[in-house]
């Protein structure tokens, strides 16, 4: 079955480029908390995946958050849903999985837990997108990413997806030529 797909608002391309190489012993260079590649198939769905920074997402080296523990995790205490895990020391992104929910908390609430003692570290609020509050967006910040693919594309094409606009899905389209884009549409072969 063939789709196409026209429009801006349709079509979300990703450019991946090679990282730079760094001596031994260097700091990590940003952005930190990369995840892990995964291997993609046409037609593979992916929620997008949303980062939360704050000091949890610093290395432990960082003056503006010594005292802080050495790992976080974020979790919606409403679902138990697992947001993220974060190890300062090594500047990555850690897995994790859901949990039982945590009774006592607003729905619209983050927290940001030391996974080796249980202890509530910090906690914000977001609305109904999951975004930070305005009241908050000093402290926090939120990115939106498309998953790390492992493989780079050839020279003069991108990995693409599109994503669903009614449930988020992230969808991964495969490889496009850079003139595909520029047409502003995509045809799907599946």
């Amino acid at each position: 079955m063939q789709r196409r797909l026209v429009g801006a608002a349709a079509l979300l391309a990703v450019v991946l480029l090679s990282g730079c190489s760094q001596g031994v012993g260097a700091r990590p260079s940003p952005p930190y908390f990369e995840p892990a590649a995964v291997e993609l198939e046409p037609g593979d769905v992916f929620p997008m995946l949303t980062l939360y920074g704050g000091w949890w997402s610093t290395l432990t080296d960082s003056p503006e958050s010594a005292g802080y523990p050495a790992r976080a995790t974020l979790i919606r205490p409403e679902s138990g849903e697992y947001l993220g895990g974060y190890d300062r020391r090594s500047g990555m992104l850690v897995p994790g999985e859901d949990i039982l929910p945590l009774e006592g908390w607003p729905a619209d609430v983050v927290l940001v837990i030391d996974p080796a003692t249980g202890i509530v570290w910090d906690q914000f609020r977001v609305d109904e997108n999951g975004l930070p509050i305005e009241t908050e967006s000093d402290a926090v910040s939120v990115e939106r990413r498309f998953p790390s693919i492992a493989d780079e594309p050839p020279p003069g094409t991108f990995h693409t997806f599109v994503q669903n606009e009614f449930t988020g899905a992230v969808i991964y389209v495969g490889i496009m030529p850079e003139e595909s884009l520029d047409a502003g549409r995509v045809d799907l072969d599946w």
